[in-house]
């Protein structure tokens, strides 16, 4: 079986996804790009209720995002479909030179990126919304599911050091 590893050098009309791998690392996103904008970007290029899976990462302490973000998509094929879009994509929403980089990602599907980060800290209420992992069914934001055992992550409150207050929108 094939991995995101082995596959992130090869093209999309690979075994990649024809071996059922969903999700994607966009890099190379602008600075100022909000999961607002990165849900716009892609329902605006066809890929609207094709996607169940979004995380923007953002630095805690600057507050700001780190430049890439994690797509899961309901389909191999659009997953791959993903790949023609957006490698070079450059029609951002926002003043960017920047070209997107489109790579497979570690974990695959929805369900290895919902337990990756449902007993993370960064699913506290502190935590801005927007800056949380978003589950999508039918192009419908939906309840992350609760924690299964004791969260780890930056530190006990979620807040990587800071007053919550910090981490608001």
């Amino acid at each position: 079986a094939l991995d995101a590893e082995r596959c992130s050098a090869l093209r999309p009309a690979t075994p990649c996804a024809a071996a059922g791998m969903t999700t994607v690392t966009l890099r190379s996103l602008p600075a100022e790009y909000t999961r607002a904008m990165l849900l716009e970007m892609l329902d605006t290029n066809g890929f609207r209720a094709k996607y169940d899976f979004v995380y923007l990462p953002h630095d805690c302490r600057k507050h700001t995002p780190l430049g890439f973000a994690f797509v899961n998509f309901v389909s191999p094929e659009d997953a791959a479909l993903c790949f023609q879009r957006f490698r070079g994509f450059r029609a951002w929403s926002v003043r960017c030179l920047r070209e997107c980089i489109v790579d497979w990602h570690t974990p695959q599907g929805l369900a290895a990126n919902v337990e990756k980060y449902r007993n993370t800290t960064l699913m506290l209420p502190p935590v801005a919304e927007e800056r949380k992992p978003l589950i999508l069914q039918d192009g419908v934001p939906v309840p992350f599911p609760a924690a299964n055992r004791r969260r780890r992550g930056a530190d006990a409150a979620g807040t990587c050091g800071h007053p919550p207050a910090w981490l608001g929108p």
